[in-house]
């Protein structure tokens, strides 16, 4: 930097060397008249940012408005309005730049006084936050890609990642289990187009040090630093860039990874971009593994599940009725003892016996929901969710009274489910959120509901404890229970899961807004629904 400093003030910048130092920022800095708003001083990053120099904004005062988008100018008004008021002004805006490419800014200013607390002028600075927006976007893009199948999530995800970070190259890879040598991409976008996908081995490459030791980063000369790379030396690239897959266990499962042959420059905010991407691609992998073993599994078994279910759905049958007794016989008993000690002794003894029976009961009938829920394809007619909500409200008010609880409906889309499944569906999903109430604030259970292209997502979520991200997945295991004090057969979620499933849907548990756990439920829909 070359600094100008007045030799008659030691230390003190001149105004030569006050620009050279702005010039060096990458925010621009101005100074306007007041109340004019005629600009007085631009800094040299006034053409970074909108491809004028700062003259053209001097000899053109009402430049900057001009420059904004011509949907946003009605802000320009707002920045006075706030200066008015407040003494400053902090907004948000697109331009359109001398290229006549679209940015976004933030405009920051401030009225400055003069001894007598008069209003003297306007400085303020100008940030471009072009990147930081499309990353935005990118992530909103991201977000609806829950609809699409998963081949197209990974093929979405490197063509978007190679679209909005301007890279020639963008990979998704997998490590086959049992093959950690080995990795095999499952989607590829090279020059803007979707490629064939390959199978590669990790040593000597840039990928091994991903997988081994995390995010690695290669701003320049990739190629001589893994010289035995023979995919980069054929692609004659100059920049890597590449984050590890995990599974919710912890355990690499695959990696993403961005090529370039220019010089790459790593920004923060870039950083976590992709890391979001990466974490959504992992899933997408986890998702795929897990449906794999599953399906194996279900291979493996198919000979003797019908046994095995029919032998389960008989006992479960048979057991109910000596529950039932058990619960009536207990109830009859009672009404014979008197109130002596030794009667409430039997009492106690008889409490006890009465409700492992009506534990017994519980467990048999939620073993009896979990067979009788076969795979069921959409009904024509589409079920009113609200209806099954508004009864369910009215089955659950005493319960919600009693820990000062509410619930919120808001607005939902019909569901392709038969009455009595939405029922189960949502009367488990309730009496979870209640169950694991704290009881150290009123709960609040809000559902909510959208429509979006190929399906229907519902949330139910509360304010209360919350689910830790390593139990989300085995809450959906049968007769898993995170807390043995609670209420309950363990079964209620694996109920839930089982009708979801059965629709082609998918469910999991996410962060609530109101700080407890949200339950998501994806279901497919057909054209006219919704």
């Amino acid at each position: 930097m070359n600094e100008q400093v007045d030799q008659k003030s030691p230390g003190e910048l001149s105004l030569p060397g006050l620009v050279d130092i702005l010039g060096n920022i990458n925010d621009a800095v101005w100074s306007f008249s007041w109340p004019e708003l005629v600009m007085l001083f631009a800094s040299p990053a006034t053409e970074r940012i909108y491809g004028r120099p700062p003259a053209a904004f001097i000899e053109q005062p009402d430049l900057w408005r001009t420059m904004m988008h011509p949907d946003d100018r009605h802000l320009a008004d707002r920045i006075i309005e706030q200066l008015q008021a407040e003494g400053m002004a902090d907004l948000e805006y697109r331009i359109v730049r001398q290229d006549e490419t679209l940015g976004w800014v933030r405009d920051k200013r401030r009225l400055v006084y003069d001894d007598q607390q008069r209003p003297l002028r306007v400085d303020g600075s100008i940030s471009d936050i072009t990147t930081q927006k499309q990353a935005h976007e990118a992530l909103r893009v991201l977000a609806e890609s829950g609809n699409l199948q998963e081949q197209n999530v990974l093929a979405f995800l490197v063509g978007e990642i190679a679209a909005s970070q301007g890279k020639r190259h963008v990979l998704i890879a997998e490590i086959p289990p049992g093959q950690p040598d080995l990795a095999r991409t499952v989607a590829v976008c090279s020059d803007g187009k979707l490629v064939e996908n390959f199978s590669y081995h990790l040593a000597d490459t840039p990928c091994r040090n991903v997988v081994n030791q995390g995010v690695c980063f290669y701003p320049r000369n990739i190629r001589q630093l893994f010289p035995r790379d023979q995919l980069l030396q054929e692609m004659e690239v100059e920049s890597y860039w590449g984050t590890p897959l995990f599974a919710t266990t912890g355990e690499t499962i695959g990696l993403l990874a961005i090529i370039d042959d220019r010089p790459m420059a790593e920004e923060p905010h870039n950083t976590a971009l992709l890391k979001s991407f990466a974490v959504r691609a992992a899933a997408e992998l986890e998702r795929r593994h897990d449906e794999l073993q599953r399906d194996l599994m279900i291979s493996a078994l198919s000979r003797s599940s019908q046994e095995m279910k029919r032998l389960a759905e008989v006992m479960a049958h048979h057991l109910q009725e000596p529950t039932r007794r058990l619960v009536t016989f207990a109830q009859r008993l009672r009404k014979s003892f008197s109130s002596d000690q030794e009667s409430r002794e039997s009492l106690t003894a008889l409490d006890f016996i009465e409700y492992e029976a009506w534990r017994l009961r519980a467990l048999v009938n939620d073993i009896q929901q979990y067979l009788s829920t076969e795979a069921q394809p959409p009904q024509a007619v589409a079920s009113d969710v609200r209806e099954v909500l508004a009864a369910e409200e009215r089955r659950l008010a005493p319960r919600l009274a009693e820990i000062n609880g509410r619930l919120e409906i808001g607005e939902l889309p019909a569901a392709p489910l038969d009455v009595s499944r939405l029922q189960k569906l949502f009367s488990v999903l309730l009496d979870n959120a209640i169950g694991h109430a704290t009881g150290h604030h009123p709960l609040l259970i809000r559902v909510s509901g959208e429509s979006l292209p190929g399906l229907l997502r519902f949330k139910v979520e509360d304010n209360g404890p919350g689910i830790a991200l390593e139990q989300r997945k085995k809450v959906f295991n049968l007769f898993e229970k995170l807390d043995s004090s609670q209420a309950g057969t363990g079964l209620g979620l694996a109920i839930a899961r089982r009708i979801v499933d059965g629709q082609g849907g998918w469910i999991g548990i996410g962060e609530s807004e109101l700080g407890g756990t949200a339950v998501i439920i994806e279901l497919p829909r057909r054209d006219g629904e919704g």
